[in-house]
């Protein structure tokens, strides 16, 4: 069995979708979704959940584009930037996701995401810091011990059949759509928690389908990064869905 820990990360801890399961004989168990307490620290109740073997699935970027930090690195006040500006704001692995399944992530180097970024990698280390294990990033799904991931859910839905749009925010049509999104797949795990924090709101869906591409990764279903951008991708992160 491997435990399977989704983050729909967030700037704040009151948006932060949490979702635990377990991977085992080939079936996903979902065994709770929710959003991050008030009174325990998002850190405190993801901590707790590491048991085994355990798989981090965080739907934020966990690195920035290689151009932009080198570019920066020397940069002064008026000088020009000579690489390109979708070198400078896009990942490599941004780049292939939408050439594979056209959903273009948002830019890390160029948006507000870059804040979502920066406090996930400072849960990442609160996480390491209350659970005393060092949890790198992992490359391959023959990882030990506890090990993380990035996932983007738009992307998982894509790969996986399903439309991602529409199922955002708290009209009665987002609603509408996470609805059909839990219809859709249903085959695609058990759900041992009851449907409405996945219905209620896209922060909970979302963390459900981080165990989802968690899944992909551990049956090795996932798009690698080739040997020719491996190197640039331990730098900017890789997003991990289903090939």
């Amino acid at each position: 069995m491997t435990r399977i820990i989704g983050l729909d990360a967030a700037t704040h801890p009151r948006k932060l979708g949490l979702a635990r399961g377990r991977f085992t004989k080939g079936r996903l168990r979902v065994e709770a979704v929710m959003r991050a307490s008030e009174v325990e620290s998002p850190a405190q109740t993801l901590a707790s959940w590491i048991d085994g073997p355990t798989l981090l699935a965080i739907d934020a970027p966990l690195g920035w584009p290689e151009a932009l930090g080198q570019s920066l690195a020397s940069h002064r006040a008026g000088q020009v930037i000579m690489a390109e500006s979708h070198d400078l704001f896009r990942r490599t692995t941004d780049k292939l996701v939408h050439a594979r399944l056209r959903k273009l992530p948002l830019e890390v180097g160029a948006d507000r995401i870059a804040r979502t970024a920066h406090s996930a990698l400072n849960l990442l280390e609160d996480i390491r810091r209350l659970s005393g294990h060092e949890i790198p990033l992992a490359w391959t799904s023959k990882f030990e011990g506890v090990a993380a991931i990035e996932v983007y859910p738009a992307a998982t839905l894509i790969a996986r059949g399903n439309p991602a749009k529409g199922y955002k925010g708290k009209e009665a049509s987002a609603l509408e759509a996470r609805r059909r999104i839990l219809q859709e797949l249903d085959e695609a795990w058990t759900l041992e928690v009851d449907e409405r924090p996945l219905l209620e709101s896209d922060d909970g869906l979302d963390a459900a389908l981080c165990l989802l591409a968690g899944v992909d990764f551990l049956q090795g279903a996932c798009v690698e990064p080739s040997a020719e951008v491996q190197a640039r991708a331990r730098v900017e992160g890789w997003i991990w869905f289903r090939g």
